[in-house]
């Protein structure tokens, strides 16, 4: 690569680069020390019903929220409220009762965030029966727990196997950025000082 420019700009951004390197060169990993495991700072629970009940709405989803944090009991996952990242799971439960025939109520899980090298994202669901002829329909049974527990276990188990397989980006791709980064501070003296810059 050549960059053309005044000399003292390139002399100054020369200070940024290295000795020049033989046919053969040690490649330094800047990602050797990155954790493997995704963060995530949100969670969020969410039902879409029509004709059912849901005794304690309000501890349910508390129930739920408590659970998705616990996701941080594996090794690959961890909830950090903290953590600047727009990362979320959440858990959305979609049903429908009908007293004339059965219904399928839906549970879906997503989960996304950052990952060791780069945004992640997965998404399961699991679905359970309301059976008709039950004149008080409502969602704790254990059809209704069992497609939460399910939903939850596939997309987590889903973001482990992405996290455990997710590479680092290509050595080429690292140097790109490199070069970007140093063509950029060029153009920027370039701007501030007013002398016109030939790319």
């Amino acid at each position: 690569m050549i960059l053309f420019g005044l000399a003292d700009r390139v002399a100054n951004t020369y200070t940024m680069l290295s000795e020049t390197a033989g046919e053969i060169e040690d490649y330094e990993d800047q990602f050797r020390d990155r954790e493997r495991v995704l963060v995530f700072a949100d969670t969020d629970v969410s039902f879409d019903l029509k004709d059912i009940r849901l005794k304690n709405k309000s501890r349910e989803e508390r129930d739920i929220e408590r659970d998705l944090r616990r996701a941080s009991s594996s090794r690959y996952l961890r909830y950090n409220s903290g953590a600047s990242t727009s990362g979320t799971y959440r858990v959305s439960v979609s049903a429908r009762y009908d007293k004339n025939k059965d219904k399928d109520g839906t549970v879906t899980a997503s989960l996304s965030g950052d990952g060791p090298f780069g945004p992640l994202s997965a998404s399961k669901s699991a679905t359970f029966r309301m059976y008709k002829g039950d004149d008080d329909a409502h969602l704790e049974d254990t059809r209704y727990d069992r497609a939460i527990t399910e939903a939850m276990r596939d997309v987590e188990n889903d973001m482990i196997r992405q996290v455990e397989r997710q590479q680092p980006p290509p050595v080429q791709s690292v140097r790109r950025a490199d070069w970007a980064k140093v063509i950029d501070k060029y153009r920027f003296h370039s701007k501030v000082s007013g002398e016109p810059l030939v790319d």
